[in-house]
């Protein structure tokens, strides 16, 4: 019973995962053609507008690498973790080849859609 509770809310969460990241793609994708289709007429204001979106990504960006690192340095994940050393371990892990095909095949998306929704 646990685990089929475990598997069902995994799924759930999983596919509200999915329907957030496709449905606030939408919305910021017909927020910037309304926006670039309001301005359209005045390039000096789009020009502004741009740099302010630049410099206020920069600076949110880097407050949140901050944020990140002063959790990681305050939480310490792996701290005191063991790790074994024997060659054992490792054949029970899938073996798969890296081929420079598959690293080309896997470098790029089948669409722009699949890369924005994807979370894998």
């Amino acid at each position: 019973m646990e685990f089929f509770l475990i598997s069902l809310l995994n799924g759930v969460s999983y596919g509200l995962l999915l329907f957030m990241l496709s449905s606030g793609l939408t919305l910021i994708f017909s927020t910037l053609v309304v926006g670039i289709a309001g301005h359209a007429d005045d390039m000096k204001a789009m020009g502004r507008i741009a740099l302010k979106a630049i410099i206020y990504f920069e600076i949110v960006t880097t407050l949140a690498l901050f944020v990140g690192l002063g959790a990681v340095n305050l939480v310490k994940p792996g701290e005191g973790l063991t790790i074994p050393k024997n060659a054992d371990v490792l054949k029970d892990l899938p073996q798969t080849k890296v081929t420079f095909e598959g690293v080309i095949a896997h470098l790029t998306p089948q669409s722009f859609f699949e890369a924005a929704a994807k979370i894998r």
